[in-house]
């Protein structure tokens, strides 16, 4: 009778069965080898099996652009910075207290702006980014967009370093650029400090899940 730890290794253990009697104890897998710890007949033996080819590690980079302050940009993302900045007074955020804005330059050369939108029940909470592709696409259909710039605010203490967005805004960032088929750069900025230009969204989600994976 065989008892396997590890499923994967079940067929190599399987090898382990030189007679009725040999009971598989532990299976421990270790870079090339796996190694089977067995009784035979109450005595212990060590089977070693090279089957594995070598791990290899993959290195995924990424690129941000980094400039000391806002004054450092071009004047048309220094104003989407601003543009963002003014949405946080749009945010209600009783709960966290903590306010999110966002604004984007469509190819029409619009400009639309949103913030995040709290709810007791907590699931229901809306992210900033997720007000905003909502209202480009819905005011603007079929209109691309260019840059999206976000900032926060905790409480009323003034940020000196660009928040990322969370998981959830990425993967909805990532699908409305795959919907437009461009680009969208996205800019991180604080009230002060250094500000972050990603060339595009799937810098901020280098593994991303998206419909050719369906």
């Amino acid at each position: 009778m065989l008892s396997c730890i590890s499923p994967i290794l079940r067929v190599l253990c399987d090898t382990c069965i030189l007679y009725s009697n040999i009971f598989c104890a532990l299976c421990v897998l270790r870079g090339l080898n796996c190694i089977c710890i067995a009784v035979v007949r109450r005595q212990w033996s060590v089977v070693i099996f090279s089957y594995l080819s070598p791990m290899r590690e993959k290195q995924i980079t990424l690129t941000v652009q980094v400039y000391d302050s806002a004054d450092e940009m071009r004047s048309d993302e220094k104003g989407l910075i601003e543009e963002a900045k003014k949405a946080l007074t749009k945010a209600y955020v009783p709960y966290s207290n903590f306010k999110v804005g966002s604004a984007a330059l469509l190819d029409n050369g619009e400009t639309l702006s949103a913030a995040n939108q709290e709810n007791a029940s907590y699931p229901v909470c809306v992210c900033s980014e997720v007000v905003l592709l909502s209202a480009c696409s819905s005011v603007y259909p079929g209109v691309s967009i260019r840059k999206i710039a976000i900032t926060t605010l905790s409480g009323t203490q003034a940020s000196n370093s660009p928040k990322a967005p969370c998981g959830q805004c990425r993967q909805t960032l990532l699908e409305f650029e795959k919907r437009s088929g461009n680009d969208i750069e996205i800019i991180l900025a604080g009230d002060t400090g250094p500000v972050y230009k990603l060339a595009s969204v799937k810098d901020l989600l280098p593994l991303h899940f998206s419909a050719t994976d369906l």
